[in-house]
């Protein structure tokens, strides 16, 4: 699923979330090439369908190592997903988001961060900053519980997310 760089060159790069299909794992395939893209698939997953699928397959290796009990449980990850620092993030389609602001990072531009503002159906406003991270072609990250979103080798580079936090601003 995930587009290598023996796929395509730059110029001709395919905008998987113009041709989205819902795929066997029940999750929605995007560019992850575009940093905004990846962004909202995850708080769609989270504000529409009480899910916590899309950013767990789409928290980089790092970010996984430190909350999902090594990297691949996502019951543990979905736990702290549901804690009350996180739960505005998630909602049965009545939450919804505004992107606030956002920036590519790094002299390479290979961050994002992007500050969001959730909205419960009952009025309760959180912000939330979410920091991004290109993942190279040379970062494989192939378990199957990231199906669809797995790191094969030499993949283009993807965006995934190495923190959200609550905003303190």
């Amino acid at each position: 699923c995930t587009p290598t760089t023996s796929d395509t060159d730059s110029n001709s790069l395919q905008h998987l979330s113009s041709d989205a299909s819902v795929l066997p794992s029940d999750l929605v395939m995007v560019d992850t090439t575009d940093a905004m893209a990846t962004l909202k698939a995850q708080l769609d997953d989270m504000l529409q369908n009480n899910s916590t699928r899309a950013v767990y397959c789409l928290a980089s290796p790092g970010n996984r190592r430190a909350t999902a009990r090594g990297g691949y449980d996502h019951n543990a990850f979905d736990a702290m997903v549901r804690n009350p620092t996180y739960m505005p993030l998630l909602s049965e389609g009545t939450g919804r988001y505004e992107v606030l602001s956002h920036r590519q990072t790094g002299p390479m531009h290979d961050g994002f961060v992007a500050s969001v503002r959730v909205i419960q159906a009952e009025g309760a406003r959180k912000v939330f900053d979410f920091v991004m991270s290109l993942q190279q072609p040379d970062v494989v990250d192939e378990h199957p519980s990231l199906e669809p979103y797995q790191l094969r080798p030499g993949h283009l580079p993807m965006w995934q997310t190495d923190s959200v936090m609550p905003s303190r601003g």
